[in-house]
């Protein structure tokens, strides 16, 4: 996909892919807009710099509408919404500094309101990875991350999914942290037993 003829050959999936992310509810299903924006994120993760300005000016801002939505958590929403912060990583990832100064900014901004991502298994991994990478326990969205990291582990639908090296450095990360969390009593009581027996 990279080089100049790349954006010629690529206008018609842009096209086709603004139209899906940009539409009024209702008049394309999730399914379309969900591989929308999972292709959203392929174009920035393989498109290289023609692809910049698709990538940070068009669907960006889309992509965050779309994680933002009210509906964003609903059932038929979730893997829009799980698309859509992988897809936004995607674009921070290999456009550094281009949807905010750094990644923890990055974090603040944008991925808050759609995580946990656990209906996606093409995503869970990645956007636990990226998560675990750079938490960082003194950032104001340290609980809500932790949390959601969290919800990914104890998720049998989730958890499931995750890679043998994912759920293992998973596991470390929230014996460490979650220890050290002066969020902790309030993390675990929103847990279930059987949930908390997961951990």
């Amino acid at each position: 996909m990279k080089g100049d003829g790349a954006m010629t050959f690529g206008q018609e999936l842009i096209d086709a892919c603004l139209t899906a992310l940009s539409a009024p509810d209702g008049v394309v299903s999730p399914l379309v807009r969900q591989v929308a924006a999972h292709l959203a994120g392929q174009m920035a993760r393989h498109g290289g710099a023609v692809f910049r300005d698709f990538s940070v000016q068009a669907s960006a801002p889309l992509l965050g509408k779309l994680i933002s939505r009210p509906e964003g958590r609903a059932p038929s929403q979730l893997c829009v919404t799980d698309n859509a912060v992988s897809a936004l990583i995607r674009v921070q990832t290999a456009y550094p500094g281009a949807l905010a100064p750094d990644t923890s900014t990055f974090i603040g901004q944008f991925l808050l309101p759609g995580l946990p991502v656990i209906s996606d298994e093409a995503e869970i991994n990645h956007v636990t990875a990226f998560l675990m990478q750079n938490y960082n326990p003194s950032a104001v969205w340290a609980q809500a991350v932790l949390s959601a990291l969290i919800t990914v582990k104890v998720t049998p639908s989730a958890s499931v999914h995750l890679k043998p090296e994912v759920a293992e450095a998973l596991r470390h990360c929230l014996r460490d942290h979650l220890s050290k969390s002066p969020a902790k009593d309030r993390i675990l009581s929103a847990l279930t037993p059987e949930e908390i027996s997961r951990l």
